[in-house]
């Protein structure tokens, strides 16, 4: 009796659509961002890969820190324009950057260090197009090295 209900899952199991999505985790940095709205628009270069242009949503689960406790509200400091563009003027030798007035960090969140772009672990999930849809990449969390 039990080996037929054991056929019997495998054949459910076997039969059921596979359409499970499992993020990569892509280590990297952050050299420049763009708020507008509730949306980031920031570029991130993967430890081994070339540049990519992403967008960070709001409701997209973040930690401020290795090991800290994850947040689904405000935005990672890491990912916040006034920090990306003070860290990458310092890296350049360049003063000021952009005048903007992003929305502020979430308590917990801490900026890169002086003269360092801002190293960050996402999780990014490749879409392809089907049809008409549009395919690209999804932020499913993101890890700052507070």
């Amino acid at each position: 009796m039990s080996g037929l209900l054991i056929g019997l899952g495998v054949v459910v199991g076997y039969a059921l659509p596979q359409n499970a999505v499992s993020p990569t985790s892509d280590v990297g940095t952050v050299t420049s961002a763009t708020a507008s709205g509730g949306v980031i628009t920031f570029s991130f270069t993967p430890k081994s890969g070339s540049k990519e242009t992403l967008r960070y949503l709001r409701a997209t689960p973040w930690q401020a820190k290795q090991s800290g406790p994850w947040s689904t509200s405000g935005m990672p400091s890491c990912l916040l324009p006034s920090a990306v563009t003070a860290s990458a003027a310092k890296s350049s030798g360049k003063a000021g950057g952009a005048k903007s007035h992003p929305p502020k960090a979430s308590p917990g969140a801490s900026s890169p260090a002086a003269g360092q772009p801002d190293r960050v672990t996402l999780g990014v999930i490749r879409v392809t197009s089907v049809g008409s849809a549009p395919g690209g990449q999804v932020i499913a969390w993101v890890e700052c090295y507070g």
